[in-house]
């Protein structure tokens, strides 16, 4: 699993307040240094967003594939179609005469008769 980005975060600054405190630089030295060092990162940060953009509008144009029609299908992926469909047909109108059937016995045992 990747390490969150909260936690990585949270990290990255503990890091760098380590670092700036154990640096033994004036603060105007470290400031100007820190200045530099995000001018690079919003550099960085731009080039790989319009990297990003290029690559999703690329992925945009992209044709979808098409999906098949009736009347594009083989026939043994027909028959697969309609076998699968009778099977869970056949399993749903088993399940709901098992339960008509069940609640008729049901109906009996409790009010002795059957409507």
């Amino acid at each position: 699993m990747t390490k969150p980005l909260t936690i990585a975060r949270q990290e990255f600054i503990e890091a760098i307040v380590e670092d700036i405190n154990n640096a033994e630089l004036p603060f105007f030295v470290i400031s100007d240094i820190l200045k530099s060092t995000l001018a690079e990162v919003k550099k960085m940060s731009q080039v790989q967003y319009q990297q990003d953009k290029n690559a999703w509008d690329k992925a945009q144009e992209e044709p979808k594939p098409k999906s098949k029609s009736l009347d594009d299908i083989t026939d043994e992926e027909r028959e697969a179609i309609l076998c699968h469909y009778n099977k869970t047909i056949g399993k749903s109108i088993e399940r709901n005469l098992n339960e008509d059937y069940e609640n008729k016995i049901e109906q009996v045992s409790t009010e002795g008769n059957l409507q």
